[in-house]
């Protein structure tokens, strides 16, 4: 973590391990690959059928691809209809499932079969069935990986005791579930990377393993007492299938990148939108758990993150009141942000109050004492119900990982932090009339957007060339009959003003406002006259060849020339001066000196050559640059995104698409930010 080395145990621990329930207490099984006679299996499960797979050949070279794949072939093959659901079993309460376990594990055969399972490296559940409605599949998948959908889905398909369970779905949904006794959230992460990686990438394996044993089918003997208890596990389980409300949701306007452009921790700054987010939706604070890992110390787990602090409740309070400058609500905010981070440096580094008071309390019960008076007292119990349950678990993947709220009336929140987005899945109880998931995930989504509109003042985004260009924008002539195109100049006195306001830091905010829609309104203007021939000629072309041939040669265009490095043609009609040019060379005449106007030359090369295509569909048309140094640019906007192509030439040093797509990205969000000061989200 930073410079300090970290505990590494867990790694060697999400492998080969196991839970086992106990009447009293349950127990942990490792089998560890350093140890004597170390497991070389995985287990199967197939339309709740059991299978030992044995992922080693002779000399323990590991199976070849193409081996596993045919070894599970057979796994299909071999359990085609689907058998008794033993593995829900491990879904039940934990005293009812040690009660089956003990009544299973009497007979030898399920006795060999559960060891077989235990000691096995991991589980891999093949997924039959889906779900009906898969509109929201990353939600989906998400309920897929944690319960497994119910008794009548795959939940059956599962042994949930296993520290690591790898799932396949019939329609390429795959994830993992996992049991939280060996590990904490990243090394688990860390070993999916490692796996989603690998898989991008093609081996040389050699030659396939030899000996290769078959796969074995591992056998249950259930009498009628495991089958009524197995009857009554669906029954409890598909009760809390029913009762668990989960949202997954991406949040793509930013992502790490822009707390840490306002030097600002990004864990820290998406907790405080955590705690607007609530305070948004109840007009009030609640304790809230972020996890805070342990691992600098030898065998280090976790300790508590008590995110909801004095300076996130008067952020909160401030950004709802009206009276309250954008000024002191970006004071607010950063006072939370570091408070928080505080927090987390004094939890990481053992200064955490919370597992010291725990210990204190299990000492006590454990000698007979009284509980201490500070955990009878009501304050203290509100202190630790946990309304928000949240954990960051970064990934370099689109994942996230999911789990379910610690009290009834509240939500599990975790999150995955990425460079330009943040996945986060939200869960929370049907049974309780206080919450709703997806309610939470939009009210996060707002908090996110309005804390960066808060903070957007301070931030100035690069220059990429510090000048204007000359731009083409199409306008359609369609209007007329068998009209085309002319040229809407999209480069003006107003837009240049306003490109040059946003880089002024002398320049106010309300400033900068006027002058983005005097620039708007600007192009506005000159896109009605376009369209209606006012500046448009090739509906007129026969008009001004005429003129010309009949010698009428007293045309007057007035030219400007602002001082600018780039002339700015404003109420020119392009397509006229391109009819008497052409009329020109067609009678032998010499072309107008206009045409020949250094000035007119740079204003016609168009370094930026756009077009607006509207479709319904998620789709954008794309061209080249009309010049080498240039760009093309294709945009369809639609009503909550704009899709939009960019091509530049490799040959030229000035362009890159990709530096021209994200200042695109960047100007819109730092616009929006601009405009924003007069939107408030709703309480």
């Amino acid at each position: 973590m930073g410079k300090n080395p970290l505990c590494m145990t867990q790694f060697y621990k999400i492998l080969s391990a196991c839970r086992t329930p106990g009447l009293k207490k349950d127990m942990w099984e490792c089998f560890p690959p350093d140890e004597p006679n170390p497991p070389t299996h995985v287990t199967v499960i197939h339309n709740n059928t059991f299978f030992s797979l044995e992922a080693y050949g002779k000399n323990h070279k590991p199976l070849s691809v193409d081996q596993i794949y045919n070894q599970l072939q057979k796994v299909v093959e071999m359990s085609k209809n689907s058998s008794t659901p033993v593995g829900i079993l491990t879904s039940e309460n934990r005293n009812t499932w040690a009660k089956a376990y003990n009544h299973l594990v009497k007979d030898k055969t399920n006795q060999a079969s559960i060891q077989n399972i235990k000691r096995s490296i991991f589980v891999l559940c093949l997924d039959e069935i889906l779900p009906g409605d898969m509109s929201d599949e990353r939600s989906v998948a998400a309920k897929m990986m944690l319960h497994g959908g119910g008794s009548q889905l795959n939940t059956g398909n599962r042994w949930f005791d296993k520290t690591i369970q790898f799932v396949v779905g019939r329609n390429g949904i795959c994830g993992l579930s996992y049991e939280h006794t060996t590990a904490e959230g990243p090394p688990v992460v860390s070993l999916m990377d490692h796996v989603a990686e690998f898989c991008k990438t093609e081996h040389d394996e050699g030659l396939p393993a030899e000996n290769v044993k078959p796969v074995e089918k591992l056998e249950f003997n259930l009498d009628n007492k495991s089958l009524e208890a197995i009857d009554q596990a669906k029954k409890d389980l598909d009760k809390q299938v029913k009762d668990l409300d989960l949202t997954v949701a991406k949040f793509t306007d930013y992502g790490k990148n822009f707390p840490k452009s306002v030097k600002l921790s990004p864990d820290s700054y998406i907790q405080t939108a955590f705690q607007l987010a609530f305070y948004r939706l109840y007009n009030e604070p609640c304790a809230t758990y972020e996890t805070a890992s342990l691992r600098k110390y030898q065998h280090g787990r976790t300790d508590t993150i008590r995110s909801c602090s004095i300076e996130s409740l008067a952020f909160c309070k401030g950004m709802c009141d009206t009276n309250v400058s954008q000024e002191q609500k970006r004071e607010l905010l950063k006072k939370a942000v570091n408070s928080h981070k505080n927090y987390v440096n004094e939890a990481i580094n053992g200064q955490g109050i919370d597992r010291h008071l725990l210990g204190l309390k299990l000492a006590a019960i454990k000698n007979g004492m009284n509980v201490p008076d500070l955990h009878m007292d009501q304050t203290y119990s509100t202190s630790c119900h946990f309304k928000l349950s949240t954990s960051q678990v970064p990934s370099k993947e689109e994942a996230v990982l999911v789990f379910g709220p610690v009290v009834p009336n509240g939500y599990g929140l975790c999150y995955n932090p990425q460079e330009s987005q943040i996945i986060f899945g939200v869960s929370a109880f049907n049974c309780s009339p206080e919450t709703e998931s997806n309610k939470m995930a939009n009210s996060v989504r707002q908090s996110l957007i309005d804390m960066k509109n808060l903070m957007a003042g301070s931030v100035q985004a690069k220059l990429l060339y510090n000048e204007p260009c000359a731009t083409y924008e199409t306008a359609s002539l369609r209007k007329y009959q068998h009209g085309r195109t002319d040229t809407i100049r999209s480069c003006s006195i107003e837009s240049l003003a306003f490109c040059k306001g946003m880089f002024d830091t002398n320049v106010s905010q309300e400033q900068k406002r006027e002058l983005l829609k005097k620039a708007v309104n600007s192009h506005k203007n000159y896109v009605n006259e376009a369209i209606n021939g006012q500046g448009i000629d090739r509906h007129l072309l026969g008009l001004k060849l005429a003129a010309i041939k009949n010698g009428m040669n007293g045309l007057i265009y007035i030219w400007t020339k602002p001082t600018v490095p780039v002339v700015i043609l404003n109420y020119l009609p392009v397509r006229h001066l391109l009819g008497l040019k052409l009329a020109a060379i067609k009678n032998g005449m010499n072309v107008p000196d206009l045409h020949r106007d250094q000035t007119y030359s740079t204003s016609c090369h168009f370094k930026l050559s756009t077009s607006q295509v509207p479709s319904k569909e998620e789709a954008v048309l794309v061209f080249g640059p009309v010049v080498p140094n240039g760009y093309g640019l294709c945009y369809n906007p639609q009503e909550s995104q704009i899709i939009f192509g960019v091509s530049a030439f490799n040959c030229s040093p000035e362009t890159d698409s990709n530096k021209m797509a994200n200042s695109v990205k960047q100007s819109l969000t730092d616009m929006k930010n601009l405009m924003a000061g007069s939107v408030q989200a709703k309480l």
